[in-house]
């Protein structure tokens, strides 16, 4: 054995072989005071193992009978035992310290078959300390329930402080994908999780993801008819992503959802709900991977769909040669053209006499064909453009 107390409440007294129990056990129980003077044992150190177990046991015993006998909580004074099965007192504090050093040492263990092992209140102050130099402070287990559970009707049920973590949580089975390390639950009207910090360079809560496999999230949130995961900010930015390849991810499974959503004040003139800032790349970007998709849609009812300040790049757009003696040009266009699709040019060099006569789509099929009025003398550059 490791020298251990342990008290458990299905016995009502430890268990008598351990060395702890045996040294306490073996001297005389001191009976309460309205109760008669026991007479001591013959012989208070018995010399066989089944002597010293009989005396242990006995001893026990008369200790549980008195404090049954006792109809008041035990209302002892500061040096006096712990007496189990009554209610204990004392002025000062009481410390339970094994000077043995082993891995396996614990210095107090708490069993309970049913209910709770361990119950601790206080009116002010703190019902229950640990300090551990190397190791746990508090070690709890659950096969089914909740190894530590902390209530506070009106403040924090826990609080943890540490030089690298304050609190750890580890899900013991995390291949299973189905549970968390920690899990916070704000019921009806409260948060489940909140962290906070007043250090600028510090997160109030981070996740992170160290599998070297792509598709790892570091942190995630759900929701079944709210939001999932929202950021509020009263004077800087309220979600800020960064990443390799994505910094920020929207993805909706809805037929008519929506990945990203900015939304900007309706009074406002200046304010964007979508901003996109880039140096050399792009500052925002729609893409459509099927022939009948839209990469990019403006809508207003009464304003302006789609403003641009500044150039105007198209694919579907550009110049093309007529050469001397000829009328007509045929122009191959990204993506193909339609029957359907508009389609405009115009010379961009005077020829007195000289324009554009038709431009025709589809023509042959998926180009497109511009016409002069009558052949050029000189090689001419036309300017073409297509929608649609």
């Amino acid at each position: 054995q490791d020298g251990t107390l342990r008290v458990s409440p299905d016995t009502g007294f430890g268990r008598p072989w351990e060395p702890s129990v045996m040294s306490a056990l073996s001297t005389e129980p001191t009976a309460p005071a309205t109760a008669a003077e026991p007479t001591a044992p013959a012989d208070p150190a018995p010399s066989t193992r089944r002597s010293l177990l009989a005396s242990a046991a006995a001893a026990a015993a008369g200790a549980v009978a008195a404090s049954l006998a006792s109809a008041t909580p035990a209302l002892g004074a500061d040096g006096d035992p712990l007496l189990l099965g009554s209610s204990n007192e004392a002025a000062s504090l009481t410390t339970l310290d094994t000077t043995a050093v082993l891995d396996s040492m614990t210095t107090l263990y708490v069993h309970a078959k049913t209910g709770t092992a361990l119950k601790v209140g206080l009116d002010t102050g703190t019902a229950a300390r640990m300090e551990v130099t190397d190791g746990t402070g508090t070690w709890s287990t659950s096969s089914t329930g909740s190894a530590v559970k902390a209530v506070s009707t009106s403040w924090i049920g826990v609080e943890a402080m540490g030089g690298q973590y304050g609190v750890k949580g580890t899900y013991s089975a995390p291949h299973m994908n189905l549970g968390a390390g920690v899990m916070g639950d704000g019921l009806d009207t409260g948060t489940g999780v909140a962290g906070t910090t007043s250090d600028a360079t510090s997160f109030g809560v981070a996740g992170s993801n160290t599998s070297s496999f792509a598709g790892g999230v570091g942190v995630v949130g759900t929701s079944e008819n709210g939001v999932g995961v929202t950021g509020s900010s009263t004077n800087d930015t309220g979600v800020s992503g960064i990443g390799f390849q994505v910094g920020v991810l929207g993805h909706s499974d809805a037929a008519d959802g929506v990945g990203v959503r900015g939304e900007a004040p309706a009074a406002s003139l200046t304010a964007y709900g979508v901003y996109g800032l880039a140096g050399k790349g792009v500052g925002v970007r729609g893409e459509a991977t099927d022939a009948t998709g839209v990469g990019v849609k403006a809508t207003a009812a009464t304003g302006t769909a789609l403003k641009v300040e500044g150039k105007a790049s198209f694919t579907r757009s550009g110049m093309a040669t007529i050469a001397a003696g000829k009328s007509s040009v045929v122009v191959t266009v990204a993506g193909n053209v339609a029957a359907s699709s508009l389609c405009f040019a115009n010379l961009t060099l005077l020829r007195s006499g000289v324009h554009v006569a038709a431009v025709r789509p589809n023509f042959p099929t998926g180009k497109l064909t511009i016409y002069l009025n009558k052949a050029v003398t000189a090689s001419t550059k036309v300017a073409w453009f297509v929608l649609g």
